[in-house]
């Protein structure tokens, strides 16, 4: 009906318009047939004509229907006007030579010949123009590489042809830590690392495999006629060519990726789907820290969990959730527990108590390591000032991560926090891994050397399972070095182990570093390690990791014996080792053991934290951004190699 209606109006439009230039015609053909006949004009009919040639054109603007798009052109429609009257003009030419054509004639024919050339050229810029921008429309202003709209249309295609047997696969990339660059060096330095990446990726791939940017740090291939065992080996070249060091603009960077693959169709039946799997298998990849993983089947419900785990943790940040274990050390010429190491817990509103292995590498992904080192940093700094209050001289160690030592404005913030507790810089001791070292090794050494020259102490943790070297000892302020457990752990059944963890000792002790050796579980170990000269011992042997609660009863009891203990006595049952009813039945006696403990208490609180309490009725009230020291059984370590235990 509305077509209909539509229809009809058009029509009377044009009927009004007709009729007043119809009226007009006549206007001034009658005017011409009077004046020529000598008689003059009367005024009644020529203005009434004259005025009806004007009001009908009035009438059709005022009935005009609503402005519609009009119909476009394609094909031969758009030049077939030009085209006709280009080969009328060239026919006129033509005859022209033949016999005596008005010059006039000749003049408008050669014009419309030139004209319609030049409407050739301008068409000719305006399809070149819509050729570049339909390119652009598909390319990465970035990297030169296809963006993701054109990946996207790639893969649709290449879905729609394959049939049959054949299949293709996707490689979906996304680089380790680039936040951290993007934010601690500039957004100019990050642009300049893409693009490196991207080339790196490109010289890695078959001929006619087609690579993409699809934004951010996050780059996708498409292998045409692959499997997973193709798609395999070329992720794996990729992050070949990815582990070399990378020079943008003077800095050295170490970048990681995470390859997460699917291969259509026996991973997915269409494009969109395949796209989503494989992020998922990406993801997988980089929680495993494993480089590569191909799609497995149920893997989304996993991806769904890491998500939900993503926005709790960043929830909890701030809320008391996180709680801080500590694990002592001990001096093995001494027997003195002198100091102890921070390990972050977080007690989840369902799930538990969870350890770092089960949140560290989310908070890396999702980009708050930083505030999770805060929080933990002034936790640990806090219960610190408690200890030295109730007379109990220990320093703490915390981790740091990669971004920390990215961080610039680092070292002045732990300078206030240390002045705050009123703690000399000497109470703390800051640990890294080899590995966060590798991202910009410039950068971090600045950054460690201010914090070393504020006093502050530096680890090398978990040494010997990284990529440092004797002269990257030399270059960095370090005074302690972190021999990993796994060497000690090697000792009974390896004589070689038992020769690293000599030659260790030695090395440091040659350049003035004490070395501290981790996961010491049996008394053995700790006779060996006193005969090489070891300076500290850490493991569940002479401690295990507990509450604040717990270990200030574990310093309590070696200050009452003059502040040593019984290396060859100190015997405990590794976590380990034990089972879950144990397990369970040892987290039910430490909170009795805490509860009965009113000592412990004291030197975990200060009066003004218990005057806090009493008036609430119950635990002090933390600090905003604090964690808790809740008394709960210690909960799981990381493994080698973590920034977090």
């Amino acid at each position: 009906m509305t077509s209909i209606s539509r229809a009809s109006s058009q029509g009377r439009v044009w009927w009004l318009l007709g009729a007043g230039l119809v009226s007009f015609a006549l206007a001034d053909s009658l005017l011409l047939v009077i004046v020529t006949a000598g008689h003059t004009p009367s005024n009644g009919v020529l203005s009434s004509l004259w005025l009806l040639s004007v009001l009908m054109p009035a009438l059709a603007s005022w009935l005009r229907p609503r402005w519609q798009p009009p119909a476009k052109m394609s094909g031969w429609g758009v030049i077939a006007v030009p085209l006709v009257l280009a080969t009328v003009a060239l026919g006129l030419l033509v005859l022209g030579a033949a016999i005596d054509l008005p010059a006039v004639t000749v003049a408008l024919a050669a014009a419309t010949v030139l004209s319609a050339l030049a409407r050739a050229a301008f068409t000719f810029i305006e399809v070149q123009q819509l050729a570049e921008s339909r390119v652009l429309a598909r390319t990465d202003d970035l990297t030169g590489l296809a963006n993701r709209r054109g990946f996207i249309e790639r893969l649709t295609r290449a879905e729609q042809h394959t049939t049959g047997p054949d299949t293709f696969a996707l490689l979906l990339l996304d680089l380790d830590r680039f936040k951290e660059i993007n934010d601690s060096l500039g957004h100019q330095v990050g642009d300049a690392l893409l693009t490196q990446v991207g080339t790196r990726i490109s010289d890695a791939l078959r001929p006619g495999d087609l690579h993409a940017r699809l934004g951010g740090d996050e780059f996708a291939v498409l292998l045409e006629h692959a499997d997973a065992d193709a798609a395999r080996r070329v992720a794996d070249r990729v992050l070949t060519v990815l582990a070399d060091p990378f020079d943008v603009g003077g800095v050295t960077l170490h970048v990681g990726a995470s390859i997460g693959a699917a291969v259509y169709p026996d991973h997915a039946q269409d494009a969109h789907t395949l796209l989503q799997r494989a992020d998922v298998a990406m993801y997988a990849a980089k929680s495993g820290r494993t480089g590569v993983e191909s799609y497995r089947p149920g893997a989304d419900v996993n991806s769904l969990v890491r998500l939900d785990l993503i926005e709790s943790l960043r929830a909890a940040l701030g809320t008391g959730q996180l709680e801080v274990h500590y694990q002592v050390k001990v001096d093995l010429g001494s027997g003195r527990m002198d100091a102890v190491e921070a390990l972050v817990r977080w007690r989840h509103p369902t799930r538990g108590l969870l350890g770092p292995e089960e949140f560290v590498p989310l908070a890396e992904q999702a980009g708050f390591m930083r505030m999770l080192t805060i929080e933990v940093l002034h936790t640990a700094l806090d219960q610190c000032r408690r200890w030295h209050a109730a007379g109990l001289e220990v320093a703490v160690a915390v981790n740091l991560s990669a971004s920390d030592l990215l961080d610039r404005g680092f070292p002045a913030q732990v300078s206030g926090m240390l002045a705050g507790f009123g703690l000399s810089p000497a109470a703390l001791e800051l640990e890294i891994t080899e590995t966060t070292l590798m991202l910009d090794r410039v950068r971090s050494a600045t950054v460690l050397g201010e914090l070393r020259a504020l006093g502050v102490g530096i680890a090398v943790d978990d040494y010997g399972t990284g990529y440092s070297s004797l002269a990257r000892l030399l270059e960095l302020p370090v005074n302690v070095l972190k021999l990993d457990k796994s060497f000690i752990q090697r000792v009974a059944d390896d004589s070689r182990a038992e020769a690293i963890v000599r030659s260790t000792v030695s090395l440091a002790h040659a350049l003035d570093l004490r070395i501290v050796v981790e996961g010491v579980e049996t008394a053995a170990a700790v006779r060996m390690l006193r005969d090489v000269g070891c300076d500290l011992a850490q493991g569940y042997f002479l401690g295990e990791p507990g509450p604040s609660e717990l270990v200030t009863e574990q310093l309590r009891q070696a200050a009452a014996t003059a502040g040593t203990i019984d290396l060859e006595t100190a015997t405990r049952e590794p976590v380990g080792l034990a089972t879950p009813r144990e397990a369970n039945a040892r987290e039910t006696s430490a909170r009795e053991t805490s509860a009965r403990e009113t000592s412990a208490r004291e030197a975990t609180r200060d009066p003004a934290a218990d005057r806090g309490a009493r008036r609430t009725g119950g635990r002090a009230p933390t600090r905003e951004g604090g964690v808790r020291n809740t008394p709960v059984a210690p909960g799981p370590t990381t493994p080698a190699g973590s920034p977090w235990r």
